[in-house]
């Protein structure tokens, strides 16, 4: 009988050996190490990190401890608890409630924290189809009863939550009701709540068109005016005397006015100029022409050195086809503070360096007056002077907008500027100012330096938008460049100013292969030089006589340009 006794005490240990074994295979907390202590409130104990399992034995062990009190004398009780608990499943005994849930209908304790980090008993765990461990949270759809998980709404055991048998999450896991509400110091998962759209880094403050008309550079009263307001352009006028001369825009075309100014150093002919106005990649020639010959290296090197790596990245922003965030470094590099100084201390001898921006809020021409930008010497004029050039040479839908602060009756906000060639191929003055029949201009000559062919060359776009847009502005800009031209030059021959032309000729046939293609670039840069070399560069020239002379057959050949 006693041998019997014993079998079946030995069969009863094995089971519960394979039992307490079981929670490291579904537990990632107790495979790595990372459990914590709770104290008596359910919350994790102050430095209380378990160490990693113990070896399979060793967990054994205290499992068989924690439920066999007794080894000896009470392994029979101990069975015969067992079974009477599996057939009387109201009961509970002391010992077993404090440890273990019972296979209950699903109930929440407090200290069941429900979506919250595992947390584990000091303890292993036993595994059984109704238990968990002592801290494991327990998916449910019944209501919460405080202190328990029993399988009888009456009945409960402390601490403890319990697992439905169909469920084998890991016990560090914690699980959520789908329909019950939190129970006192129950940290439930709340509905998910809606994000706050990420801030419009491109919204702008609002302002009207009367703010807008009486906006100014703060601290910077003189710094622009409205390019087509002829008594505000007579607040920029030089006051010495001397030629002036006016670079168009043209992108890559560009390299041709470097050159062009190269050249004419080198034939000894270059004047001094009394103002000097740009538009778009004219607003980056422009300081070199301004402060003259001494410049011209560094003119060399911007335009033979130039790759389309230096202007562009081939990637859309929210407002262009491409992103210039290299055009506005080289321009910080290019535009330094002895830069500045130098068109500072010109300035003050009554010479003028202007540069035309569209502004696309008011849709009006700008004129800004660099030199007094200069002058102020500042952090702020240095920055301004640099955001100016930069949106004059914005190509529109291809480079970005640059943003402009002003200030209108202590209101901030941000004026919206790009190519100036939109409203201004080249400038020279406001139209009303040359056309008017009392128009005076103080000088005898002006230069002018178009930076393209003044005819379209044929060409085909291939069927994509940038292919399109791209063939639809330069179109657009010849035509705005020759009805410039036509304008200028019947208002030279009223005011009985001399004019002069000089543009790329028909005759370069250099293939562009590209935006700021650098062969094509310095092949262009060549040219030019060579043409101002020669002084063959204005051959092309619209002279402008200052009374009508009957035709001749020794009458001097004129451009395209004249021919209109």
């Amino acid at each position: 009988m006693k041998s019997k006794l014993a079998l079946a005490s030995l069969a009863m240990i094995a089971i519960l050996i394979g039992v307490s074994a079981s929670p490291s295979l579904f537990s990632p907390s107790l495979s790595s190490g990372v459990a914590f202590a709770q104290n008596d409130n359910g919350a994790p104990e102050k430095g209380a990190v378990q160490e990693k399992a113990a070896p399979k034995k060793d967990a054994q062990k205290k499992a068989v401890q924690k439920t066999e009190p007794k080894k000896s004398d009470t392994q029979h009780k101990d069975s015969q608890k067992r079974s009477a608990q599996k057939s009387e499943p109201h009961k509970a005994t002391p010992q077993a409630a404090h440890q273990t849930a019972q296979k209950q209908s699903p109930q929440a304790t407090p200290q069941a924290v429900q979506k919250q980090p595992p947390k584990v008993a000091p303890q292993a765990a036993q595994k059984q189809p109704s238990q968990v461990t002592a801290q494991t949270a327990q998916k449910q759809p019944s209501q919460a009863a405080p202190q328990t998980a029993q399988k009888q709404p009456s009945q409960a055991a402390p601490q403890t939550a319990q697992k439905p048998p169909s469920q084998a999450a890991a016990p560090q896991t914690a699980q959520k009701p789908p329909s019950q509400a939190a129970a006192p110091q129950t940290a439930q998962k709340q509905p998910s709540q809606k994000k706050d759209p990420p801030k419009d880094i491109l919204a702008r403050t609002p302002f009207t068109l009367e703010e807008q008309a009486a906006a100014t550079i703060p601290g910077i009263p003189d710094a622009r005016v409205w390019g087509d307001s002829e008594t505000e352009f007579k607040r920029l006028l030089p006051t010495v005397s001397g030629p002036w001369l006016a670079i168009s825009g043209g992108g890559a075309d560009g390299a041709f006015g470097a050159g062009l100014l190269v050249g004419w150093t080198q034939s000894g002919n270059r004047p001094d100029f009394a103002v000097v106005t740009g538009a778009s990649i004219g607003a980056l020639i422009g300081p070199y022409a301004f402060l003259g010959s001494e410049f011209d290296g560094e003119l060399t090197k911007n335009f033979t050195d130039i790759t389309a790596a230096d202007v562009f990245e081939a990637k859309p922003t929210p407002e262009s086809f491409l992103d210039t965030w290299p055009l506005k470094r080289l321009i910080e590099k290019r535009v330094t503070r002895n830069l500045l100084k130098a068109i500072a201390a010109e300035h003050m001898k009554g010479r003028r360096y202007l540069v035309a921006t569209t502004n696309l809020d008011a849709g009006r021409r700008v004129i800004w007056n660099m030199g007094a930008i200069a002058a102020r010497g500042d952090d702020k004029a240095l920055k301004l002077f640099r955001e100016v050039i930069l949106a004059s040479a914005s190509i529109p839908g291809f480079f970005q907008p640059v943003s402009i602060e002003v200030e209108s009756n202590g209101k901030k906000f941000h004026e919206m500027h790009l190519d100036g060639t939109i409203t201004s191929p080249f400038f020279v003055a406001p139209e009303s100012s040359i056309t008017s029949q009392d128009a005076r201009l103080p000088t005898d000559q002006i230069y002018v330096i178009i930076n393209s062919k003044i005819t379209s060359d044929f060409s085909m776009p291939h069927r994509q938008i940038h292919a399109i847009l791209g063939r639809t502005i330069g179109v657009a800009l010849v035509t705005g460049l020759r009805a410039e031209l036509m304008l200028i030059t019947a208002s030279a021959r009223q005011l009985g100013i001399g004019l002069n032309v000089a543009h790329v000729p028909e005759d370069f046939t250099e293939v562009n292969r590209g935006l700021f293609d650098h062969i094509y670039m310095q092949a262009l840069f060549r040219y030019g030089a060579e043409q101002a070399m020669n002084g063959q560069v204005f051959q092309n020239i619209v002279q402008i006589p200052v009374k009508a002379q009957a035709p001749t057959d020794e009458q001097p050949e004129l451009s395209a340009a004249s021919r209109q």
